[in-house]
């Protein structure tokens, strides 16, 4: 079964603006774009998993465009990135429509690389649009977005609430039809915990639901004894009892997980440890946004602060 079939999260991606999770004041911009068929360079800016790339795929889809997505998260190198977009740009097609490159995460490339960036946009403009995403716009230099603009997914608190009782009302079609066991409360607070990360929600109760029944421990908050236990294991610098800890707690949710870690700090550090502790939490915490294994970034926290000397009172 491929990975579309699978995964809910693919699965039920959706397939048209009217069909996403947002506000009224952002779906009439892109709704504009393909009504007017002219789709401009833009960067996409947002909170994870609140359909930055979604969006993008779907105006490029709904004009039948050819597209290709670039991961910027992937340390690209100038040749690289490129190389990428030439063959891309340079190749055949009988699509009379431009082409368009996603840049996903472009928060990601480096500082030189986005300045390459800048001349490949400015060369390629005839035939081939850029769409990027992002999660932190300070990360892009002046120069990409002013070539291309951003466009902020905020979610203002009334529009919050609003968005996810849509949502909710989607999940619950989707459980039915994967005909899902689950208490209506638990789904709710699982949607309110993480809205709007849509993506981390259909996640979230897709993992929890392979019996066929929601579980209970869906939220997967750690308790403070618990907590307690992983400070022990990093005072006596034990590394596999805090290995094992994390292996067996990795689906526990990362913003519990570090504001736990963050709120113990007083209690058990002196003044020096929790100053540094927090630089490296607020460090590991960014990364968790785009981390390919949240066991390996939590562990690499952990192991980070165990090494630390006079941190401990």
């Amino acid at each position: 079964m491929n990975e579309e079939n699978f995964l809910w999260v693919e699965r039920y991606r959706p397939q048209t603006i009217d069909d996403a999770i947002l506000p009224d004041s952002l779906k009439k911009i892109f709704q504009s774009c393909i009504d007017n068929r002219e789709i401009p360079n833009m960067t996409l800016v947002g909170h994870a998993g609140v359909g930055k790339t979604t969006i993008a795929k779907v105006m490029l889809k709904q004009l039948d465009c050819d597209y290709i997505v670039i991961n910027g998260s992937l340390n690209l190198g100038i040749d690289v990135l490129r190389t990428k977009i030439l063959d891309f740009a340079t190749a055949a097609t009988l699509k009379s429509t431009k082409k368009y490159i996603i840049i996903d995460e472009a928060d990601g490339l480096t500082e030189l690389v986005q300045r390459a960036l800048r001349s490949f946009i400015e060369e390629h403009s005839a035939y081939c649009g850029f769409i990027l995403t992002c999660n932190f716009k300070n990360k892009m230099i002046d120069a990409i977005q002013s070539r291309c603009p951003i466009i902020e997914f905020s979610v203002s608190d009334k529009d919050k609430l609003k968005l996810a009782g849509r949502f909710l009302k989607r999940t619950f079609k989707i459980l039915d039809e994967n005909k899902i066991i689950y208490r209506p409360e638990i789904v709710a607070e699982v949607v309110q915990k993480y809205s709007p990360d849509w993506r981390e929600i259909l996640g979230t109760l897709q993992f929890y639901s392979k019996t066929g029944t929601l579980e209970e421990n869906v939220l997967g908050v750690v308790g403070g004894a618990e907590l307690e236990k992983l400070i022990d294991f990093m005072k006596s610098k034990d590394y596999t009892a805090l290995r094992t800890w994390v292996g067996e707690n990795v689906s526990i949710d990362s913003a519990s997980f570090f504001d736990g870690i963050f709120a113990l700090c007083e209690k058990y550090m002196t003044v020096a440890g929790r100053a540094q502790t927090v630089m490296i939490l607020a460090n590991y915490q960014y990364q968790a946004a785009f981390a390919a294994s949240q066991e390996i970034n939590n562990l690499a926290c952990m192991v980070e602060i165990m090494v630390q000397d006079g941190v401990w009172k």
